[in-house]
């Protein structure tokens, strides 16, 4: 559920797009909400001096990052999934974070969330990339909610300079990285509940043992079934003068999902 009330959640959770444990959080995260919980994720960058362009694995770091998925992949349950081997880029998340503090004000955080966490473990995507941002989540800027037009018209997620492009954004980036570092914590994701926190594995076993309460059915929950993460371009119609104007974005979108 987007957090966007004033109403606080039952439980939040911190955790970061490139970091595989988090991955696994946010899918645990989907099967409380399957369940009816109310769950908020707040995104933080945990490594912000990593280069613009992100850092490519050696042989050395390659293997330290499999070891940690063999550690995260032995803790995964039937319906969950991470990659055998790591993505090539590590990513500057400085972006991503920013489009998911949109996507909060738009309405979409949890379909952003997934896209994300997809676009990156799944297929090795560039999500510290502006540009690549500004394309995977166009279709869900669109349909969602937000008040800036260029959000809600065209889609754009992120500033090229991978800052938000609403004052609304950049403040709920920082409360959030604010209260992550209030509870000194050390590592992601970080899951709060009662004013109890915990991190890294022990955040995801916590979430685990919630999930095997409250999960009402042995089926895959709905979130599982498809995974693509192409933009269905399709269902959104811009106006003929908004594609002679920025087309090129929405074309290459088109591209995209014909692939």
């Amino acid at each position: 559920m987007d957090n966007t009330n004033s109403q606080a959640p039952q439980l939040v959770v911190y955790g970061d797009f490139a970091d595989p444990w988090s991955y696994l959080a946010s899918q645990r995260i989907d099967a409380l909400q399957e369940a009816g919980l109310d769950i908020a994720w707040r995104a933080i960058e945990r490594h912000p001096r990593t280069p613009v362009k992100g850092r490519r694995l050696d042989a050395q770091t390659r293997a330290e990052a499999a070891r940690v998925l063999e550690e995260v992949r032995a803790q995964c349950g039937p319906d969950e999934f991470v990659p055998v081997d790591p993505p090539d880029l590590v990513p500057k998340t400085e972006a991503a974070v920013s489009a998911h503090a949109e996507a909060v004000g738009a309405g979409v955080a949890d379909q952003v969330r997934r896209r994300l966490f997809a676009a990156y473990w799944e297929d090795g995507v560039n999500i510290g990339d502006p540009e690549v941002l500004r394309t995977l989540l166009a279709g869900d800027f669109i349909r969602g909610h937000a008040t800036s037009d260029p959000v809600r018209r065209f889609g754009y997620a992120v500033a090229m300079t991978r800052a938000p492009i609403t004052t609304a954004a950049w403040r709920r980036i920082k409360q959030s990285r604010e209260r992550w570092s209030s509870l000194h914590q050390a590592e992601l994701p970080t899951v709060v509940e009662g004013g109890v926190a915990s991190s890294g594995q022990r955040a995801c076993e916590y979430l685990g043992v919630r999930v095997a309460r409250h999960r009402r059915s042995p089926a895959a929950p709905s979130w599982l079934v498809a995974r693509d993460i192409r933009v269905p371009v399709g269902a959104v119609h811009p106006p003929a003068t908004w594609l002679t104007q920025v087309g090129d974005p929405w074309q290459r979108e088109s591209r995209l999902s014909s692939a």
